[in-house]
């Protein structure tokens, strides 16, 4: 009866310390969940944060919805008033980034913009590249403008 009595001893005292390990892996798992949240938490705010996306937000398909501009200065007013609206309703920094270029009276340059703005005028030049009718007078102004230049190209098609 006594070896039976310290059998059970023996394991009531395994059981005990297999809780607490048990408890103590918790622990260290909870401490290691709260560190890797707050590692989260913190590429979350500064993935929000960071005003540069290289990744493109425009879906060029909806270009055709735009139609091409004929390179007359009598159509110019309506043509810029929809690409416009095209542009700003993929993505809203569109609207300042014209704000910018129309108060503007020269060329501005790519060389003279944030990360985020030459992106903006990289991706507009292009888009009006495929924008523009072949043999047309936009697709002339495209092709002397430089290339991936897109504020300078809109000023250009402004004229």
């Amino acid at each position: 009866m006594e070896d039976v009595l310290r059998q059970q001893q023996q394991q009531i005292a395994e059981l005990q310390a297999a809780v607490q390990q048990m408890a103590q892996a918790s622990i260290n798992q909870s401490a290691v969940n709260t560190e890797l949240q707050k590692k989260l938490a913190e590429a979350t705010a500064a993935a929000s944060s960071s005003r540069f996306r290289p990744e493109s937000v425009l879906d060029p398909k909806i270009i055709g919805r735009v139609k091409p501009f004929d390179g007359q200065r009598s159509s110019w007013k309506t043509w810029e008033f929809h690409w416009k609206a095209y542009l700003v309703s993929q993505d809203r920094a569109y609207q300042k980034f014209f704000q910018g270029i129309d108060a503007d009276e020269t060329e501005m340059e790519n060389d003279l913009m944030t990360e985020h703005e030459k992106a903006m005028s990289t991706q507009l030049y292009f888009m009006l590249v495929m924008a523009m009718p072949e043999d047309s007078v936009g697709e002339m102004i495209m092709r002397n403008a430089p290339t991936g230049e897109g504020a300078a190209a809109w000023k250009r098609l402004q004229k």
